[in-house]
């Protein structure tokens, strides 16, 4: 057995190419995570595992035996995915929208997030979704990060009818839920659905600054059970 957990183990369908690929991708993930232990906030400390995991994605990526189909401009997985993210990864948001984004695009989300609906349900995108691509995109989640599809008529197709599921490139998912592993969020965070807590924080004007000083506020009524992001 490789020395990955039994949940990132049981995603990889205990397929010896995928635990190989797993084990060195945690490995890498880990020696980011641990060389930051002690000296930065959480919110910087995944932020660095963030960028770690984008370089173990490209290298996925380039070991994939089809031309991927995503590009900039494409934004399916926006519109049909159910987008999940953890508290940290809410900070890193609510922190890269205050601080990082031009008011009038800041203006035009805010507005887009309270008059959301929840991702995964009937095609409604993301609030993030603009015009111009992805308002947070240096910020965004794993859960994002890690989505590559291999088919883009597969996925026009489910937006079409959920009963034909896209088909997403594995290695790429395999560093996502590393991630998640690494970080410690299965244990000790909680996930949300990312418009209905985005929508939830920015309903009341004292809680962004709250999020974006790492003092979340308590919206554990909101969370979504792990179990569902262990799904392969």
């Amino acid at each position: 057995m490789a020395n990955v957990s039994k949940q990132l183990a049981a995603f990889c369908r205990h397929d010896p190419a995928l635990l190989a690929i797993a084990e060195k991708v945690s490995a890498r993930l880990a020696a980011t995570w641990n060389s930051r232990a002690n000296r930065d906030s959480p919110a910087a400390r995944y932020a660095d595992l963030l960028a770690a995991a984008d370089t173990a994605i490209e290298e996925q990526k380039a070991r994939a035996t089809v031309a991927l189909p995503c590009r900039a401009g494409c934004n399916h997985c926006c519109q049909f995915q159910r987008i999940t993210l953890t508290t940290t990864e809410a900070v890193l948001l609510v922190r890269h929208l205050e601080e990082r984004t031009p008011v009038e695009q800041k203006t035009a989300v805010i507005a887009a997030l309270l008059s959301s609906s929840p991702t995964g349900v009937e095609n409604p995108p993301c609030a993030f979704l603009t015009e111009q691509g992805c308002a947070v995109y240096a910020s965004r989640p794993i859960t994002c990060r890690g989505y590559y599809s291999l088919s883009e008529s597969a996925c026009r197709a489910f937006l079409a009818d959920k009963r034909t599921p896209p088909q997403n490139l594995m290695a790429t998912r395999i560093v996502e839920l590393a991630v998640l592993e690494t970080a410690k969020a299965f244990r000790h965070s909680q996930f949300f659905e990312i418009n209905g807590l985005m929508r939830r924080i920015y309903s009341d004007p004292a809680k962004p600054a709250q999020w974006a000083a790492e003092s979340p506020t308590d919206e554990s009524d909101l969370a979504i059970d792990t179990k569902e992001m262990l799904g392969g």
